[in-house]
């Protein structure tokens, strides 16, 4: 898997801005289930957002 060039990731980003997240970790962190969804939501779509809960940014 080579690297994404400075252009691809600004258009991705333009692409996953408007996207819903697909697949949400919570604070239980990075289970098997959590895995095994986001194995399946990249075969289904070719960018996904996800969420992960945590505190607040301030």
């Amino acid at each position: 898997m080579s690297a994404l060039s400075t252009q691809e990731r600004k258009r991705l980003r333009r692409i996953g801005h408007e996207l819903n997240p697909v697949v949400m970790l919570g604070n239980h962190g990075l289970s098997d289930g959590v895995i095994e969804e986001l194995h399946r939501a990249l075969a289904d779509h070719e960018l996904i957002k996800v969420k992960v809960a945590g505190e607040d940014r301030e």
